[in-house]
């Protein structure tokens, strides 16, 4: 999942660069994806509407947070 994901937001924003993919510790229901920076909200925002997911926050309990602007946590709803 997380490499088809990777290439959506690569094909389709030419100003996004993945930097890292690895598990979430936990499962979710909804596709996250969180602004770490706090100045990144409107890039956040089409990448959930990219991806069928919401805007956070916040990285939920139990998350590790990168080294990185924006956090996408895919969720179960996320489909190629």
């Amino acid at each position: 999942m997380a490499n088809t994901a990777a290439e959506k937001i690569s094909a389709s924003m030419t100003n996004v660069t993945v930097i890292g993919k690895e598990d979430a510790k936990n499962n979710y229901p909804k596709t996250v994806v969180i602004d770490l920076s706090g100045n990144q909200s409107q890039t956040a925002t089409q990448i959930a509407n990219l991806l069928g997911g919401q805007v956070s926050s916040s990285i939920p309990d139990g998350e590790i947070k990168p080294n990185a602007d924006i956090l996408v946590i895919l969720g179960t709803n996320f489909s190629k």
